[in-house]
Formats: C-alpha cells, structure tokens, sequence
C-alpha cells in the first residue's frame, strides 16, 4: 500500500502558482529540500549514527564530527551514574553532550568509551585539549571522518 501526502512548501526553483507535476524538477528540488530538512532535524536530536550525522552536516555545509573519550575506570562509572566529574567539568563551557558509546555491553574496557556529540567544529580541538587535561580521562580525540580505503 503505497501512502502519499502533500509535502510542505520548500524553497526552490518553480512558478508561482506550484510545480507542474510530480515529476517536474521543481518537485524534485522541493523533496530534496524537505529530506535535507527531516535530516538535520533527526541528527540535531542525536537520533543518526555518527556516519548520518556527519552526512547531514555536510547538507547542511557544516562539518559535524564526534569525540570519542576513554575514561579511566572509576570515571567511567561516575560518569554511567551520572555523577558528577571532572570529565563533565571540563565538557561544561563546550556545550557538549557525553554519552556511552556502547551503552549495552557490559565489558569493561569497552564501558569506558564515550561519544561527545554538539561541540562546533571550530572548537573541537579546544574541547579535545580540556578533556586530556581532566581527571580521569585517559585518552580523548576527533573521531575521523569515515572512508572507504
């Protein structure tokens, strides 16, 4: 079964009285806008993997890149509680969020892994730089961006 809906007016390319058809390029263009938007939309929640995420921050012509951190053991604890650190100190002036990078499993070296996603891209270095100064962080970089070989 096959639903369609109208879809909301996008600027772009047309006449002023709307697209001639489904298949005319304005029509195209308008979808095109309205995935673009629905895209940043998602990714702004931090509901996209980090490979969506960084493809909507090129839609949007921003480079949108996480931070993975490996805590020491008895900072990654705090910080799976909640509590409060050095390590969210130190993310507090960014505007960062942390959270666990593989939040189900239960090993423990990987529990110590941690994603800081909303950071701009212009001061994720400042950030990295904070963040391997704090108490309790063992390692922090820029998670490269993701390609084929």
């Amino acid at each position: 079964m096959t639903v369609r809906t109208a879809l909301p007016a996008v600027p772009g390319p047309g006449p002023p009285g709307g697209c001639p058809g489904p298949s005319s390029s304005c029509m195209v263009t308008r979808r095109r806008g309205v995935t673009a938007l629905l895209v940043a939309a998602i990714a702004a929640a931090g509901l996209l993997p980090a490979a969506a995420r960084q493809a909507s921050g090129a839609l949007r012509g921003k480079p949108v890149m996480d931070i993975v951190v490996l805590l020491r053991p008895e900072a990654a604890e705090r910080a799976r509680r909640g509590a409060a650190s050095a390590f969210q100190a130190a993310l507090a002036p960014y505007g960062g969020v942390a959270r666990p990078q593989h939040p189900t499993v239960a090993d423990p070296l990987l529990s110590r892994y941690f994603i800081v996603s909303g950071v701009p891209s212009d001061r994720q270095d400042a950030v990295v730089a904070a963040l391997l100064k704090a108490d309790g962080v063992e390692a922090a970089y820029v998670q490269p961006t993701p390609a084929l070989p």
